[in-house]
């Protein structure tokens, strides 16, 4: 073989000679430089994907903790605060408890569309006049609008209470952010001094009012 004997004699009768050591030779140098460069991708692309997913898991972790941060503040803050929608329903994602101190509800409210308007105004028709006028004022997008004071929450066998509300509409168009505080005690005393003003106005005689204390 190493004089080339071999390979006359077989091209004379077998015809031409092939090397197959050299065939796999070439083989092996070309498979060599396709799949080696395409492992190397593949281990970088995995370790982008595994790279990729530590940060989503460190960023969800670091929203969940701002998250449970934000609803600890909402829990204590002093007015009531609340994410809903108004139209079609009244739907609520998040109350604080001084949300459903002021209105007078319970947190099954959140599990239950719509039950909101019956549940804190119970008139008929001071509830009717009054969702038509906060749908429309929402539906305006005009936060002036948006601002509702005085809304007296009447229920039978109870003093009458006032609350004023404000609603933010945020990014979607629908959701919106409302505000409520208890504003009784002001409410009451403009009531009074109404009173005593009417009463002044309307005497026939002097009165005299003196400070006994």
């Amino acid at each position: 073989q190493a004089s080339g004997e071999y390979r006359r004699i077989y091209s004379r009768w077998l015809g031409i000679y092939e090397d197959h050591n050299g065939a796999w030779q070439v083989f092996l140098r070309y498979a060599f430089w396709i799949i080696v460069p395409l492992l190397v991708l593949l281990l970088l692309i995995l370790g982008w994907i595994g790279q990729l997913r530590r940060q989503v898991a460190l960023r969800t972790a670091k929203l969940n903790q701002s998250e449970e941060f934000i609803r600890a503040v909402l829990h204590h803050v002093p007015i009531g605060v609340a994410v809903n929608t108004v139209h079609p329903e009244v739907k609520f994602d998040y109350m604080n408890q001084q949300f459903m101190k002021c209105c007078g509800i319970g947190s099954p409210l959140i599990r239950e569309p719509d039950a909101f308007w019956a549940a804190v105004f119970p008139d008929p028709q001071a509830r009717a006049a009054l969702r038509q006028r906060v749908e429309a004022d929402c539906a305006s997008g005009d936060p002036a609008r948006m601002v509702w004071n005085d809304l007296p929450l009447a229920r039978p066998g109870e003093p009458t209470r006032y609350i004023n509300a404000r609603s933010v509409l945020i990014a979607d168009g629908q959701t919106m952010i409302t505000t409520v505080w208890d504003v009784t005690e002001r409410k009451l005393a403009d009531l009074e001094r109404d009173r005593l003003r009417m009463a002044i106005e309307q005497a026939t005689e002097t009165i005299i009012i003196s400070d006994l204390a």
